[in-house]
């Protein structure tokens, strides 16, 4: 059974230098979506890259914008290879 839609929470995982960061917001609070937002496109901006599906046990498929109603996102820096 489907959780109803407010009472369902976003998490977003953000990988970088300084190690694993999580953020998590309810998918009925306005104000926790506008912070998860902002976080997205400020690493967006950065470069980052990001990952993410509607429920934690799909597979995760590039996404180049937010969707709050995604249930997991994996943000990760940019790699150089080389």
């Amino acid at each position: 059974m489907d959780k109803a839609p407010d009472s369902r929470i976003g998490e977003m995982n953000v990988m970088d230098g300084s190690g694993h960061k999580q953020l998590t917001w309810n998918m009925g609070k306005p104000e926790e979506i506008a912070e998860a937002q902002a976080t997205f496109d400020r690493l967006m901006s950065r470069g980052y890259s990001a990952f993410g599906s509607r429920t934690k046990s799909e597979p995760k498929h590039l996404l180049r914008t937010f969707d709050s109603t995604m249930e997991e996102l994996v943000i990760i820096p940019r790699t150089v290879g080389g």
